[in-house]
C-alpha cells in the first residue's frame, strides 16, 4: 500500500480527518482508466485527482467540436480539432502534481486485453453504447478490476457501477456511549452489466421503472444501425414500445413526451448533469477503492426536469455462469437520493 510523505499529509489532511490514514493510502495507490474526456468524464477525473489517486489515465481518440464546450470546462475554443485526452490532461494535471496524469490515443474499451485491465484497479467507460460494454465489465471482472458506465445528455444522465464482490466498513453509532462508534465489515455481490441487460421489468410499478435506462436502451438499439431522427417519429415510439415489451414492460408505459425530452438532450452535454452524475461517480469511485462507505447498487438515473435522482438495483449477482439459467430478475429496488 502506498504511503504517504508529510507534505502529502497536509495537503490530504482534511480527507484524512474525514475517512482516516489507511483509506487515504488506498485512495493514494489507486490506478484508473477512463474512457472518454466530455463532461462527464473530467467532472468525475477532476474530482478524483483531487482526491489524491495514484495514477489516471485518459484515453480518447476524438477531436475537440464545439458540442465539447458546453460541459468540457477544460477545453478552450482554441482547442478546436485537438484530440480530447491530449488537450484536457495538462490542466487535469495542474490541479494535483502528486497525481500521475496521462493521454492515450488509439485505444478503445473494446480494444482491452485482460493484461491490459490487470494494470488497473478502477475502468470507467463513459459515452459508449449499452450493447458495447458487456464485453468490457466481463474483463474486468475477471482481472479484479472495479468497472464504470457512464452517460450524460443534455439534462439526463446515467451511470452503473460493477465492484463484484465488495467489502466495505460501516460505521455504527454505540447506543450506550456517547459520540463512540464502531466499524462493522459489510459484503455485497453486484451484479454484471450482462446481467443487468437481462433484467425482467414484469410486475414493477410504474413508478419504480427505470425509465431513462429503458429509453436509453432502446436509443442505442437504434443507433447501431441508424442515426437518432431529430425529432420524435412513429417508427422511434414504435421501436421503444418494443424495448420496453421485451423488457416485461407494457408497452402503453412510453411516454412520448419523455421520449422526445431525452432525444432533444442527446444533442448536448450541460453542466447541470455532468456536475451532478459526475459528483455522484466520483463519491462512489472514492467508496469503493477506500473501502469506506456503502456503495450505491447498481444504477443511477438523473432527471434535471424533475431535479432527482434515483438509484436502481437492476440484475441479479449470482454467478454470471447462471445467466441463461433464468431471465426473471427480483422486483427493483429504488431509493431516491438526490432532490434539488
Amino acid at each position: 500500500m502506498s504511503s504517504l510523505d508529510a507534505a502529502e499529509a497536509t495537503q490530504y489532511d482534511r480527507q484524512i480527518r474525514l475517512w482516516g490514514l489507511e483509506a487515504q493510502k488506498r485512495i493514494r495507490a489507486a490506478r484508473l482508466l477512463v474512457f472518454g474526456a466530455g463532461g462527464l468524464s473530467v467532472e468525475t477525473c477532476k474530482n478524483l485527482v483531487l482526491a489524491g489517486v495514484k495514477s489516471l489515465t485518459l484515453a480518447d481518440d476524438t477531436p475537440v467540436t464545439a458540442r465539447d464546450l458546453t460541459a468540457q470546462f477544460f477545453l478552450h475554443p482554441d482547442d478546436l480539432n485537438k484530440n480530447r485526452a491530449e488537450a484536457t490532461v495538462p490542466r487535469l494535471q495542474a490541479l494535483n502534481p502528486k497525481v500521475e496524469v496521462s493521454a492515450v490515443t488509439g485505444l478503445k474499451p473494446t480494444q482491452l486485453t485482460a493484461d491490459a485491465v490487470a494494470n488497473y484497479d478502477v475502468v470507467i467507460v463513459t459515452d459508449a453504447l449499452f450493447q458495447d460494454v458487456a464485453a468490457v465489465d466481463d474483463l474486468c471482472r475477471s482481472q479484479g478490476v472495479k468497472f464504470y458506465y457512464g452517460l450524460s445528455l443534455g439534462f439526463f444522465g446515467f451511470f452503473f457501477q460493477d465492484l463484484n464482490h465488495h467489502d466495505h466498513l460501516v460505521e455504527k453509532k454505540s447506543v450506550n456511549v456517547d459520540d463512540a462508534s464502531t466499524s462493522e465489515l459489510v459484503s455485497i455481490d453486484f451484479a454484471s452489466w450482462a446481467r443487468v441487460l437481462q433484467h425482467n421489468f414484469k410486475g414493477t410499478r410504474r413508478r419504480s421503472l427505470p425509465h431513462l435506462f429503458l429509453v436509453l436502451r432502446a436509443f442505442h438499439q437504434w443507433q447501431a444501425s441508424n442515426p437518432l431522427p431529430q425529432g420524435v417519429t412513429p417508427e422511434l415510439l414504435e421501436h421503444v414500445a418494443r424495448v420496453f415489451a421485451a423488457s416485461g414492460v407494457d408497452e402503453n408505459t412510453v411516454n412520448s413526451d419523455f421520449v422526445e425530452r431525452v432525444l432533444m438532450s442527446t444533442h448536448a452535454e450541460l453542466c447541470l448533469a455532468t456536475a451532478v452524475v459526475g459528483g455522484v461517480l466520483s463519491g462512489e469511485v472514492i467508496k469503493a477503492v477506500s473501502g469506506k462507505g456503502e456503495p450505491l447498487n447498481n444504477c443511477f438515473c438523473f432527471d434535471g426536469f424533475e431535479s432527482d435522482g434515483r438509484v436502481f438495483e437492476l440484475g441479479t449477482a449470482q454467478d454470471d455462469s447462471d445467466a441463461a439459467s433464468s431471465t426473471a430478475a427480483p422486483p427493483v429496488q429504488e431509493e431516491a437520493i438526490v432532490e434539488l
